[in-house]
C-alpha cells in the first residue's frame, strides 16, 4: 500500500476515535496475532463496529 494512502487511512480513523486491528499493529509493532491471541485471553477487549469488525480507541495503543 502507497504511503500517503495508508497515512490517510491513519488520520481517518484517528479523527473517528477508533482503528482496526491492522492499524493497531502499525502503530504498536505488535503484530496482529498477538493482538488477536489477547484478546483471546481477555487482554485486550475490544469494540466491535457493524460490520462484526474489531476496532480500538487510543487506549490500546496506551
Amino acid at each position: 500500500m502507497r504511503a500517503r494512502t495508508r497515512a490517510r487511512k491513519l488520520m481517518r480513523s484517528a479523527e473517528r476515535g477508533a482503528m482496526r486491528i491492522g492499524e493497531l499493529a502499525d502503530r504498536t509493532a505488535v503484530s496482529i496475532r498477538s493482538l488477536r491471541y489477547y484478546e483471546e485471553q481477555g487482554l485486550l477487549p475490544p469494540e466491535r463496529n457493524d460490520g462484526g469488525r474489531r476496532t480500538y480507541t487510543q487506549y490500546a495503543v496506551e
